[in-house]
């Protein structure tokens, strides 16, 4: 035969220790994955920011680089994005501004795809924590992503010279016909903004 437990006192308790426990790890979940998101949407703003200072044209690309570098620093010295991505939860790094397309040869060919743009990398530390009852996170320090903003770079100065130079070239070898040789007198070449 069953022995009935007579005196039930405290277990509304446990069950109410179990039911919040259940309760603040889905709450602390949802948080996390809130606050990653919000993370993930201004490190999308802040890469495609700093890619727009590195496509228009300038003298050389390491000018165009180093306007990169410089709207990144000018963008984290903001004390809203400072205090937001200060090591502790989340933490960005600027890992350039340059052509990737040749990464990206093995699946995308032709000279039509540019894809040059920024590289930020975003670390979520937030996301590696310990809930009761269901267990940890992630392993390590958490998510770990690369941001890109791919867009289409201008030429620079000295790219615009050199195909202004070349196209002469090719004009020159085009109509050198009959031996009649065209030579470079009364040719200015002009590059204007749109090369």
């Amino acid at each position: 035969m069953k022995k009935h437990i007579r005196n039930q006192n405290g277990i509304l308790t446990l069950d109410l220790i179990f039911a919040l426990s259940l309760t603040l790890g889905g709450m602390i979940i949802v948080f996390a994955l809130s606050m990653t998101l919000t993370s993930i949407e201004l490190a999308q703003y802040i890469a495609f920011s700093v890619s727009r200072d590195y496509l228009p044209a300038h003298v050389n690309p390491e000018k165009q680089t180093a306007l990169a570098q410089l709207k990144y620093d000018e963008l984290m010295a903001k004390p809203a994005l400072k205090a937001f991505f200060q090591p502790g939860w989340f933490e960005l790094k600027f890992l350039g501004a340059r052509d990737y397309q040749p990464d990206y040869d093995d699946v995308i060919s032709g000279s039509h795809n540019q894809m040059s743009g920024a590289e930020i990398q975003l670390r979520a530390k937030l996301l590696a924590f310990n809930v009761p009852f269901f267990g940890r996170t992630a392993d390590g320090d958490g998510l770990q992503t690369k941001v890109n903003s791919y867009l289409g770079r201008e030429p620079t100065a000295a790219e615009c010279i050199e195909m202004t130079s070349q196209r002469w070239k090719k004009i020159k070898e085009s109509l050198n016909i009959g031996g009649y040789n065209i030579g470079d007198n009364g040719y200015f070449p002009i590059t204007d903004d749109g090369c």
